[in-house]
């Protein structure tokens, strides 16, 4: 395993790109909004969630991230 990690057949973090700026990709772990079940059903159906908007908290960018946000998590998806 990498750095101790091991597959666990669920959903482990999303990885996203900001909408206005779609050269900065980043991964967004866990929030209040993701539980266990919502990790599962993401993880099974994930064709279902690709390319969906979601909603995340985060510290301001620092010089260090190129833009990315600090310490991102998760808070919901964003029905449009």
């Amino acid at each position: 395993s990498i750095l101790g990690k091991r597959p666990a057949d669920t959903l482990g973090n999303f990885e996203v790109e900001l909408t206005s700026d779609r050269s900065i990709s980043f991964s967004i772990g866990a929030g209040i909004g993701l539980t266990h079940k919502l990790r599962q059903t993401v993880w099974n159906n994930r064709s279902a969630y690709l390319g969906r908007t979601i909603k995340f908290s985060y510290l301001a960018p620092g010089t260090k991230t190129n833009g990315k946000p600090r310490m991102p998590k998760f808070l919901g998806f964003v029905d449009i």
